[in-house]
C-alpha cells in the first residue's frame, strides 16, 4: 500500500483525501472514505454552524478515524468556525485566500491545517503561518482561483515552498498526474512511483 509523509502527518493510511464539494459530500460519504483510509472531507460553505456541528456529529457516529472540515476563506462564516473548533476534528481545510490568524485558532484546538494555495507565492505565504500542509491546486481541479495547471504551485524540482506535506489536486486520474501527486506528499529526495 502508497505510504507518504502525507499519511503520518495526517494519521490516515493512504494519501488520498476527498474534496469538500459542497453540497454533494455527506456525513456518510465522508465517513465512508475515512473508513477506506483517507481523508474525507465536510465542505461547510454556505452551512450554519447548527448544520456543520451536526455533520460532524454525524460523521463521528459513523467512523472513529480522522476527517476534515473545510472553510472557504473569504466567505467564512464565523459561527460555523467556532462550531468547528469547538468539535475539534483532526482537520480543518482552508481554501481561496489568506487564513491570517484561522491557523493559529486551529492549532490552538490541537487540530492539523491544511490550506489550498495556486501559486509558489501562496504556498511560501502560508508555510510561513505553519500549516501543517498544503493542496497545490491548479485549474485542472476546478480552477476555483488558478489560473494555470497544478504544477503552478507545485512545480517539480527547484521552485519549491519549504519542508511541508504537500497534496496535488487534479489530473490525478491518469498515470503522470497521479505520479506527481503522490510525489507531493513525500520527503524532498525520496522517489517511489
Amino acid at each position: 500500500m502508497l505510504r507518504t509523509a502525507v499519511c503520518e502527518n495526517l494519521g490516515i493510511e493512504v494519501p488520498i483525501m476527498q474534496a469538500a464539494i459542497w453540497p454533494a459530500t455527506s456525513p456518510e460519504l465522508v465517513a465512508a472514505v475515512c473508513e477506506a483510509g483517507g481523508l474525507g472531507s465536510i465542505g461547510s460553505v454556505f452551512e450554519s454552524a447548527e448544520s456543520v456541528g451536526g455533520q460532524m456529529a454525524r460523521v463521528r457516529e459513523l467512523t472513529d478515524r480522522p476527517f476534515a472540515i473545510n472553510h472557504v476563506v473569504p466567505l467564512l462564516d464565523e459561527e460555523a468556525f467556532e462550531a468547528t473548533l469547538e468539535a475539534k476534528p483532526a482537520v480543518v481545510s482552508l481554501a481561496l485566500g489568506d487564513p491570517g490568524d484561522l491557523v493559529d485558532r486551529v492549532h490552538d484546538t490541537g487540530a492539523k491545517v491544511i490550506h489550498q494555495v495556486h501559486t509558489v507565492e501562496q504556498a511560501r505565504r502560508v508555510a510561513g503561518l505553519g500549516v501543517d500542509a498544503i493542496i497545490a491546486q491548479g485549474s485542472e481541479a476546478g480552477g476555483h482561483g488558478a489560473r494555470r495547471g497544478r504544477h503552478g504551485a507545485h512545480p517539480p524540482g527547484r521552485r519549491r515552498s519549504g519542508p511541508h506535506t504537500r497534496l496535488g489536486r487534479g489530473r490525478c486520474g491518469r498515470r503522470p498526474g497521479a505520479r506527481s501527486g503522490t510525489g507531493a506528499g513525500r520527503p524532498r529526495g525520496e522517489r517511489r512511483y
